[in-house]
């Protein structure tokens, strides 16, 4: 069966299962409600007839009537207390009547029963009998009292509770396939919702969403998921198209000028010297920018997605070896240091990037510095955090420029940023790095006074 059902859509195996669960409870609970029914009325039957026997017992003892004549005679007590479909019939020792008397009720074809006190259930094709047979004696007399009792209203009114049963079970199908078809249409519903929204995010794109469900269960968590995904690989995605055209346009431009002098070299230019060599300069100074924005390209490529060992390390140490790096390289800059903390100091994360990014801070600031060859360094703690701050006092960052200055390729000054060799790349790369610490970059720049970077980096 299981096989079978995993051929039908999940609808209508949720249909199925909660069909023949319903029924099967439903069904169990006529069944055991028919037969405890059936059970409670015998029982009230057979303590009727019980009492009867008691009460017919009763008299003739009480009356002295257990003789012929006296059971004979009491015929008119007996017969005040049968019922309609009740038989009183009094036998001697040797199986001979004495008295018998029927309301509406006879006993042909009824097995005798062979030990007495006891009563017997007997059914024929229609009906259903009760039999109690008794002992009686007296000085004169020993013979038997047998009460023949037949259920009629018992017999009907199970006859009409099966039927009622029959009815009630071949509704339960019914309803039971219309609730599972309808429970399978309310568990199914968000699911649908998200089918629809994936078919609709592939014609439509990336910004259709699972309509919000206010319920609280696993489907709902799985709609949200879903949402928080598709959130996240739009942004991705926006982010690479961004990239794609802003390298796109970076490209095109050394490109453009590389194939301008060959061109020319190729045309007529190589004959002039002059030119060759002019020609041959501003080639190989496009394609030492190439270079470096390739190499850009690939170090923010390989932060995003870094599976570089992490690891706890001195932040102050490596921020020292940068600094002796730089003054051998730009022997003309004081770096005045400020570490209000010691060595003790642990941050986690992946040692070589944070290096890089101290290297394209301090980069930065040598690059825009202009009469003041100048650049502070402070250390603080706040919080269990890591504070650094790195001061030049450079030409600074005009303020509808700093919401901007993340983004990648963009530059303040374009042309002066070619000058310094820049691609518009180093401080992207370096909000890669800090959000890979868990940490934060701010900065603040007033134009033509300075700019002071801050970076806050969790213990």
């Amino acid at each position: 069966m299981k096989k079978l059902l995993s051929k039908f859509p999940i609808k209508w195996r949720i249909t199925i299962w909660t069909t023949i669960v319903l029924f099967l409870l439903f069904s169990f609970f006529a069944v055991f409600q028919y037969f405890f029914m059936k059970y409670w009325v015998m029982h009230y039957e057979k303590t009727i007839i019980t009492e009867k026997m008691r009460e017919v017992q009763a008299y003739l003892l009480e009356n002295k009537a257990i003789t012929e004549d006296g059971i004979n005679n009491s015929s008119h007590f007996l017969e005040n207390i049968i019922e309609k479909n009740e038989l009183i019939q009094i036998e001697d020792k040797n199986g001979d009547i004495i008295l018998s008397l029927s309301n509406d009720l006879t006993i042909e074809g009824l097995p005798q029963i062979a030990l007495p006190n006891q009563i017997t259930s007997v059914k024929d094709k229609s009906d259903h009998y009760l039999i109690y047979k008794a002992d009686i004696a007296g000085s004169s007399f020993n013979g038997t009292v047998e009460l023949v009792r037949r259920l009629e209203n018992y017999t009907r009114l199970f006859n009409y509770l099966f039927i009622m049963m029959v009815i009630a079970i071949l509704g339960a199908i019914l309803l039971s396939s219309a609730g599972g078809l309808l429970i399978a249409n309310q568990i199914l519903k968000p699911i649908k919702a998200l089918s629809l929204t994936m078919q609709k995010i592939k014609s439509k794109g990336l910004k259709e969403r699972v309509p919000e469900l206010h319920s609280k269960d696993e489907i709902t968590e799985l709609s949200d998921i879903f949402n928080e995904m598709m959130d996240e690989l739009e942004l991705s995605f926006n982010k690479q198209k961004r990239f794609v055209e802003d390298a796109s346009h970076e490209l095109r431009t050394p490109i453009s000028i590389l194939e301008g002098h060959l061109s020319m070299l190729k045309r007529w230019g190589k004959k002039d010297p002059e030119i060759l060599e002019e020609s041959i300069a501003a080639s190989l100074y496009e394609v030492r920018r190439l270079k470096d924005l390739v190499t850009d390209l690939l170090d923010l490529t390989r932060i995003e997605s870094t599976s570089a060992l992490k690891e706890a390390f001195n932040p102050i140490l490596i921020i020292e070896n940068v600094i002796k790096s730089f003054n051998m390289i730009y022997p003309n800059f004081t770096f005045i240091k400020n570490f209000t903390i010691g060595t003790d100091i642990e941050i986690f994360g992946v040692r070589r990037q944070f290096e890089q990014l101290i290297v394209i801070i301090i980069d930065n600031a040598i690059k825009y510095s202009q009469t003041i060859e100048e650049i502070k360094l402070a250390t603080d703690m706040q919080n269990q955090h890591l504070l650094i701050h790195i001061i030049d006092y450079g030409e600074g960052i005009p303020n509808e420029d700093l919401p901007y200055i993340f983004d990648r390729f963009y530059r303040v000054d374009k042309a002066r940023s070619r000058a310094n060799g820049g691609n518009g790349l180093g401080l992207s790369i370096a909000k890669e790095i800090v959000e890979n610490f868990d940490g934060t970059i701010t900065i603040k720049s007033e134009l033509g006074q300075g700019t002071m970077v801050s970076l806050c980096f969790p213990i």
